[in-house]
């Protein structure tokens, strides 16, 4: 994720915030106050009892939330109305419930919860509806055949009459108070702390979906992957956002850190473009103003003179020119002159100060014609010159608006285009590509400005892969120097102890001291020692070395400084059959004191053995045996 999207997140988690914590305030403050009160039926069994107490008690919650008790609790408080609300609830303890009151203040809520209590008790015994049958006598009276009447009375249930009467049975329930209200300390709503955090949350979701969405529908160029699908061509370099590399490092490469490290590696990279046939003539394009290609073309010019290359700057964007600008010079006169034929090249072509492989062609005059300059045979006539003795960089105008460095790349031997990370378009990208092949133009690939250093690894990669290179510098050698030598090397010291504790001059081991103090000693006894005297006149010198191990290093001995009339030159070695290693040396010549490489003439080193590398005496050198680790050993415990 960019810079800018985590930024963009945080500021939605952050609106987010304020606007659920802005509406919590916005809420009218109210506090909650509960009571209990437990329902009594007595003269039953307790399973009775259980049975009927639970079903009083629902009624009982049920008949909270009613008018007629809204009113009973105002009237027993002595207000016009209950200036709250009331609700109750049948807990899970037979025949318990519990009321709460609602209200704008503490003690107002404290009062109607518990004068609720009483007033559903009263209401609970004042009405009920029950449902009651009624019987309903009929007389018939038949005329029998002998002309007797006989009369039928009969009883049948009509139906039923609903009858509003008082119930006996809540007439003997009590209704105890078990917890009275308290007064509340604090507001039960609004909650700020869940309105804030809901509030943020919606806030982060919305933030997602928006940059879900600006990314879905984006269509810049900011991967190395865009480049590679809308162009087919390769990223030579990324280069970060640098104000010292469009401030001062236009004019100096040096203390660009990261940024120059992205130009030497554009330097690199244009070197195996093509190996056969390596680019000499490459024109700096870009698909839009502003994107930094003269900046690119001065400072490649610049790493490509600072290494040895002979290389000439010339700026061709003839509408509007700043390579003069850049490095300070005069542009009066410069390529335009060279086309019409009043100068010469050598009259326009300027030095920069510390690039003595640099030259600089400024644009010139401002012509009425450029784009038929830039594509005359004089032009070309100039670059096949030019590019045969040096590396030719040109500064194009932008691809888009003018047809100028499409006319160039035809004539030179590639282009490289420039693209501003997160500000070319992608439909401009194509129809650079789409330029280039019209114009049989060679792209060699294209530099990304203005990348992000924190998303660096991403800009190549297209998914976060960086962290590695953004803060990989060069250190100067004295640095090094100061870094390492705090670390170190793994077998240094004892490489250091063999070397000064054995002399090459006598034939002496000195003895491992095992105190502290005396190994200080011998070292310094042993750096004091005089070097081994050499003959003023060596006819020539051979070192032999019978076989060594893979522990001892045989092939780097003492060097020694001779002085010998003349160069004098040792044949090598005939193979022998066994595994042997045979090299030619030559003496150096005489009076200039350098040091005679090692071997000096020819040096057998079979491998698997360990034994001492022995100085022959027959050329009249003092005959010195270095022992081994092994003979060490035996001598300091024998």
């Amino acid at each position: 994720m960019t810079r800018v999207n985590l930024g963009f997140l945080i500021l939605c988690v952050l609106l987010g915030l304020a606007g659920g914590f802005g509406y919590a305030s916005a809420q009218p403050w109210t506090y909650t106050a509960t009571s209990q009160a437990m329902v009594v039926v007595p003269g039953t069994d307790a399973f009775s009892q259980n049975s009927i107490s639970g079903q009083k008690a629902s009624v009982y919650a049920v008949l909270a939330g009613s008018q007629n008790v809204a009113n009973r609790v105002a009237k027993t408080l002595k207000t016009s109305n209950m200036e709250g609300t009331l609700s109750g609830s049948a807990d899970a303890v037979p025949g318990l419930f519990t009321l709460t009151a609602t209200a704008s203040t503490p003690e107002r809520a404290r009062d109607i919860a518990n004068a609720g209590i009483k007033a559903v008790s009263d209401e609970a015994n004042a009405i009920t509806t029950l449902n009651a049958p009624t019987v309903q006598p009929t007389t018939k009276t038949t005329t029998n055949p002998d002309g007797t009447q006989v009369t039928t009375t009969t009883q049948s249930v009509d139906g039923t009459t609903n009858v509003t009467t008082t119930d006996n049975s809540y007439r003997e329930t009590r209704v105890t108070q078990t917890l009275q209200a308290v007064a509340p300390s604090a507001p039960s709503s609004p909650d700020f702390y869940k309105l804030s955090g809901m509030g943020a949350l919606a806030g982060l979701v919305i933030g997602y979906l928006v940059v879900f969405m600006r990314r879905l529908m984006d269509n810049r160029v900011r991967h190395n992957s865009d480049v590679e699908e809308l162009l087919g061509s390769s990223v030579l370099a990324v280069v970060p956002k640098s104000t010292e590399l469009n401030a001062k490092g236009r004019q100096n490469v040096d203390g660009l850190g990261q940024a120059a490290e992205a130009l030497r590696h554009l330097r690199t990279n244009l070197r195996f473009v093509d190996v056969d046939n390596p680019p000499r003539a490459i024109v700096m394009t870009s698909a839009n103003p502003g994107e930094g290609k003269s900046t690119m073309s001065a400072v490649l010019a610049q790493m490509l003179a600072s290494s040895g290359q002979r290389t000439v700057l010339i700026d061709t964007d003839l509408r509007k020119p700043v390579v003069h600008k850049i490095f300070g010079l005069d542009g009066s006169v410069g390529l335009t002159q060279i086309l019409a034929g009043d100068m010469q090249l050598s009259d326009v072509a300027q030095k920069i100060e510390g690039q003595p492989n640099l030259r600089v062609v400024p644009a010139g005059r401002i012509p009425p014609n450029p784009s038929e300059l830039l594509g005359s045979q004089r032009m070309k006539a100039l670059m096949d010159y030019l590019k045969d003795d040096a590396m030719v960089i040109m500064d194009a105008p932008p691809l888009l608006p003018v047809t100028d460095a499409g006319l160039l790349s035809a004539l030179a031997d590639g282009a490289i285009l420039v693209m501003e990370v997160g500000g070319t378009y992608k439909e401009q990208a194509r129809l650079c590509g789409k330029i280039f092949k019209q114009v049989d133009g060679r792209l060699l690939g294209v530099v990304l400005n203005r990348a992000s250093r924190r998303n660096l690894g991403s800009v190549y990669y297209g998914y976060g892969y960086g962290g590695y290179g953004q803060n990989y510098y060069y250190y100067e050698e004295d640095e090094k120097r100061k870094l390492l030598g705090f670390i170190p090397l793994p077998g240094h010291r004892k490489r250091k102890r063999e070397n000064q504790i054995v002399s090459i001059q006598e034939e002496e081991v000195h003895p491992l001291p095992k105190d502290k103090q005396s190994r200080r000693s011998s070292r310094r006894a042993a750096r004091s020692e005089a070097p081994a005297q050499v003959p003023a006149q060596l006819p020539a010198a051979t070192i032999t070395s019978s076989p060594v191990s893979s522990r001892t290093s045989a092939a780097s001995p003492r060097v020694s400084t001779v002085v010998n009339p003349e160069p004098v030159s040792v044949p090598s070695v005939q193979d022998s059959g066994d595994d042997t290693a045979t090299t030619e040396a030559v003496a150096s010549p005489v009076g200039t004191g350098m040091p005679v490489p090692p071997p000096a003439a020819s040096i057998s080193q079979p491998v698997g053995e360990e034994t001492a590398v022995q100085t022959s005496a027959a050329f009249g050198a003092p005959q010195a045996s270095v022992p081994t680790r092994r003979s060490l050993r035996e001598r300091r415990n024998g």
